[in-house]
């Protein structure tokens, strides 16, 4: 038989194919199927996916060993920061690396942008598709002009202190606008809960309310990526209070909520029809879970868990709650990080980190994170995510164990 989808007309799949690919499995974005046939028309779009192929049709398509999965999708990177690889040490903590990140910020800016270039022609050869990339400069701007991946800028605002609110969004908006011209897939968001102050939080909502088209109202933010976060916001205790002491930042008025940051800063995220990607996710408890699906019942947002396992193992040495989040309902997705908090930028890699630490989550399951759910975060499922009619997705090439092979499309 041939797969047909409900939001795609038959009419595609009557077109006679460029040439046609089979595997041991083929993964549509939604299951496993065995020895299907997939074919590609000469645009390199899906025209039907046969999964009860004829011997006939099986002979005629090429044979590849292990699972053909659409390309990746890598939910949270920051491809600006890829010149710092190998330059922080491992298990510093959040705060720690924070620091470091900020010390670090004086590079050649060729050194800056040949990294950046190198970067994304290493995402794509290790099959991703798609980037939801974390931008406070415009150093990747000039790379995304020419790139093979396609991406969804994420501005990032910060400021903890309330009165440089006005100074700190005029600047991220600056930066914005840059993006904006050159790809609408581009929105202000905040940084975390302890580097935005209630202000600050105001102004990135209003200018995501006011963005054209519910597609481009898509908002992340790193959340609970330390232990020394919820602390902070709790009882404004742990690895923070230095943390700001060295900056010399006076947080005198902060006031502590007795309540994780996420619980504290989550109705500052309260942009009705919304996509909220809450990145990192180490220390999210079942209270958070619970708050935010009931946000998302009553303003109609939609919410995605990403996860950076490589990361997370990076700087703080350990994961999230996987199966909790799963268990959760809320869509997960995957994402890598920047090259100065992760070995790689690879989605297969961070595959790998989970299988080892919860090997019982089926393949299947992983690799929708990987691919549709990441792509429907980031806004892009109508073109890429899974083998639809009409879709150009990539085709990527894993074994069995999801490690990844070769991009074949």
């Amino acid at each position: 038989m041939s797969i047909t989808y409900p939001d795609h007309p038959n009419e595609p799949t009557r077109l006679r194919p460029t040439y046609s690919v089979t595997a041991d499995y083929i993964f549509d974005g939604y299951r496993l199927w065995p020895e299907a046939v997939l074919n590609i028309g000469d645009r390199d779009q899906v025209l039907s996916l046969v999964t009860g192929p004829d011997a006939n049709t099986k002979q005629k398509a090429t044979s590849y060993q292990g699972i053909i999965t659409p390309g990746f999708i890598n939910a949270h990177c920051h491809l600006e920061l890829s010149h710092l690889k190998g330059a922080i040490e491992k298990g510093t903590g959040l705060p720690g690396f924070a620091g470091k990140v900020m010390q670090l910020r004086r590079y050649d800016k060729d050194v800056i942008l040949r990294q950046i270039a190198a970067a994304d022609r290493a995402m794509w050869e290790n099959g991703i598709q798609a980037v939801g990339d974390i931008c406070n400069t415009t150093d990747s701007l000039a790379e995304k002009n020419s790139t093979k991946i396609r991406y969804r800028n994420f501005i990032e605002c910060l400021g903890f202190l309330p009165a440089q609110a006005e100074a700190r969004f005029n600047y991220a908006h600056q930066v914005w606008m840059s993006f904006y011209q050159q790809n609408k897939a581009s929105s202000l968001v905040p940084h975390a809960p302890y580097s935005v102050s209630k202000p600050l939080f105001e102004k990135i909502c209003t200018a995501l309310s006011e963005n054209a088209g519910e597609k481009n109202r898509v908002l992340s933010m790193h959340n609970q990526e330390s232990e020394a976060e919820n602390a902070f916001f709790v009882s404004k205790t742990g690895d923070f209070m230095p943390f700001y002491q060295n900056l010399g930042a006076d947080i005198s008025f902060f006031t502590p909520s007795g309540k994780s940051s996420l619980l504290t800063v989550l109705p500052e995220l309260a942009v009705p029809g919304s996509q909220v990607l809450l990145v990192h996710n180490t220390f999210t408890q079942k209270e958070d879970v619970a708050a935010i699906k009931e946000q998302g019942v009553g303003t109609g947002q939609d919410f995605y868990f990403v996860l950076c396992p490589g990361a997370n193992l990076y700087i703080e040495g350990r994961l999230p709650d996987i199966p909790l989040l799963l268990q959760s309902g809320i869509p997960l997705t995957l994402g890598t990080d920047s090259l100065g908090s992760n070995d790689q930028l690879s989605i297969a890699a961070e595959l790998q980190h989970i299988k080892m630490a919860y090997p019982e989550i089926p393949n299947e399951t992983l690799l929708g994170w990987a691919t549709l759910n990441g792509a429907r975060a980031l806004g892009f499922d109508q073109q890429l995510g899974s083998f639809e009619p009409g879709k150009s997705p990539g085709i990527l090439l894993l074994d069995q164990q999801l490690a990844f092979i070769k991009r074949i499309l």
